[in-house]
């Protein structure tokens, strides 16, 4: 008889430690955008940040190729990304460039005429935006505690875009709803980056290839393995489901 109460007792153990566990568990703690932002203090598309950067990537390609034929001259494709923290997006879009600029002709083209500039907030995340690419020859950066794209278009008469990610928090920027002369605003949800289509008419990403990939940058940024696992498959639905998040673009009108 006491063995048999003795073993209930485990039982009733073991399982309320199930419970209390997979409560705790962050599958169970965040399923959706919003509960994201919450633990991390970061939108999906950023604990995403290789495959957000690849979509950006095939996103600036995409416009290269709609302006290449209005070009006159073969001059660079100036892009500037706006509020770019420490220069990460500007990384995963270089980077995967690297992985693309030998498909074909058009995509070396590009890897040769894209010229990026990224602008951070301050000095510090300005020192750590340059040591993160410095070793990309088409990238550059700069310091802005406040930006003017007037003064930035002025200043460069060969730029062709200007991107901001808008996830709805507030910066220190220019009024990023603003049309601007000579310069057509494109703004859509990050979401729908993924289903941008190649000419034959596939789909130039598909998120779910990149768990694994999602999965070493967190570790790489300090999450333990274990959450890191959980968060990159959770953080794909998130960024799927992110209905605040916006890519505004700004390109150059023909003339």
């Amino acid at each position: 008889m006491n063995k048999i109460f003795i073993s209930h007792r485990y039982l009733f153990v073991f399982l309320f430690c199930f419970i209390i566990t997979s409560l705790l568990l962050p599958e169970d703690n965040f399923g959706e955008a919003e509960t994201i932002r919450d633990r991390f203090k970061e939108a999906p598309y950023q604990l995403i940040a290789p495959a957000f950067g690849a979509m950006v990537c095939n996103q600036l390609f995409d416009l290269y190729r709609e302006e290449l034929p209005r070009r006159k001259e073969p001059v660079s494709f100036d892009v500037t990304i706006v509020q770019d923290d420490a220069g990460m997006l500007a990384y995963d879009i270089l980077i995967s460039l690297e992985k693309n600029k030998n498909r074909n002709n058009e995509w070396k083209d590009f890897g040769r005429k894209l010229k990026l500039k990224s602008i951070a907030g301050n000095s510090d995340k300005f020192d750590r935006m340059s040591k993160r690419n410095s070793h990309f020859q088409n990238f550059s950066g700069m310091i802005a505690n406040s930006f003017d794209l007037d003064k930035l278009i002025s200043e460069n008469e060969h730029a062709s875009v200007v991107l901001f990610v808008d996830d709805g928090q507030p910066h220190d920027f220019f009024n990023m709803e603003n049309e601007k002369p000579g310069w057509l605003l494109n703004k859509f949800k990050v979401s729908g980056l993924e289903f941008l289509k190649e000419r034959k008419g596939r789909q130039s990403l598909d998120l779910s290839l990149y768990p694994d990939a999602i999965f070493k940058r967190l570790v790489e940024r300090g999450m333990s393995p274990v959450d890191a696992r959980s968060v990159a498959s959770v953080a794909i639905q998130a960024f799927r489901e992110d209905q605040k998040t916006y890519l505004s673009i700004w390109t150059r009108k023909s003339t």
